[in-house]
């Protein structure tokens, strides 16, 4: 007997359980899955036509921000004008981090463009802020343990207000800015 493999022009798709949908791609996915403001399909297909199919309704409340994207996502009022780690929280649009103005960020770090970062989020060599890099100014400055023959001097730079999301021309190494 050989082993020989099955050659097919057919696109495979699995055939999914009654608690899952089908992306187009054909992977089956929990239907809890499907327009939650994650793309957990490969094609992204789980969030397409949401809008359409559960439109969400915010309850008209104080207590209650309406996002600006497509699937009309509500978040607790807040939760506005807040960054959260691994984009965990708020508008999945980032909507609810415009137009911040003075807001009170009480035990977090207020970012020059508005929004409030949490402490713990502050010198983490990521840049949280919107617009800015704030939240990663004036933290010391380490050389990357991935290039112990570099010799570090201390250096002084300052692109505030250049909309930066890394440091250019620089070694890709540097883990702390």
């Amino acid at each position: 007997m050989h082993n020989t493999p099955c050659v097919s022009n057919l696109e495979e798709h699995q055939v999914c359980g009654l608690d899952q949908a089908q992306c187009r791609t054909g992977q089956c996915l929990p239907k809890d899955h499907w327009c939650d403001h994650i793309n957990d399909c490969p094609d992204h297909s789980d969030e397409d036509h949401c809008d359409e199919v559960y439109r969400v309704e915010c309850e008209e409340s104080g207590d209650v921000f309406r996002c600006a994207g497509r699937h009309h996502q509500c978040i607790p009022q807040k939760d506005r004008c807040r960054v959260f780690k691994h984009r965990e929280g708020g508008c999945v649009d980032g909507s609810h981090l415009l137009n911040c103005g003075p807001v009170e960020c009480r035990g977090m770090h207020k970012c020059l463009s508005g929004p409030c970062v949490p402490l713990d989020m502050v010198c983490d060599s990521h840049i949280d802020c919107p617009d800015t890099w704030d939240d990663e100014d004036n933290c010391p400055f380490q050389c990357s343990h991935e290039a112990p023959e570099c010799l570090c001097i201390h250096l002084m730079a300052n692109c505030s207000g250049l909309q930066l999301t890394s440091f250019p021309a620089m070694e890709h190494n540097i883990n702390r800015l």
